[in-house]
């Protein structure tokens, strides 16, 4: 599978950058006017870090089942079906 999806690393990007954010919005002393500003606005989204790594997370594992999803589908039924098989056995024994 050569498809590579740029806009699904786009929000991975974006994700990773708004939990350096948020670890910098942690750790950086700031005046309550920018408390304000940051909590209580659509600048909230630039610091949901714990909103961003579930995000990522879930991008990068739909990005990882890609190449195993287009090789099922490419599979041969009969063929999957015996492997399907073979696996389920071997665990249940």
């Amino acid at each position: 599978m050569n498809k590579r999806y740029e806009e699904l690393d786009s929000l991975r990007g974006l994700a990773a950058l708004c939990v350096v954010f948020f670890h910098l919005y942690q750790v950086i002393p700031i005046n309550k006017l920018f408390k304000v500003i940051f909590e209580y606005s659509p600048l909230r989204l630039f610091i949901s870090g714990g909103e961003s790594v579930v995000m990522f997370f879930v991008l990068s594992g739909f990005v990882l089942a890609l190449p195993y999803f287009d090789f099922l589908s490419n599979l041969n039924p009969v063929i999957w079906s015996l492997v399907h098989e073979m696996r389920i056995s071997i665990i249940s024994h």
